[in-house]
């Protein structure tokens, strides 16, 4: 587990967890380390509601 990314992620189901990790890991290689831990836990939480969306939509 990213350390920094913790607490966001507890508040993922498990499920929700695996099919979005890879946008950890996708924000982990971008080197968003340069962002503020708020406005990086900020952008994966709009990146997060885009995928909810999005899946609500297909259903």
């Amino acid at each position: 587990m990213w350390p920094k990314y913790q607490g966001l992620a507890s508040r993922l189901s498990t499920r929700d967890f695996e099919e979005f990790k890879s946008w950890f890991e996708v924000l982990d290689k971008l080197s968003v380390k340069n962002l503020p831990k708020k406005n990086t836990e900020c952008l994966i939480l709009l990146i997060y509601a885009f995928f909810i969306i999005s899946n609500c939509i297909q259903i």
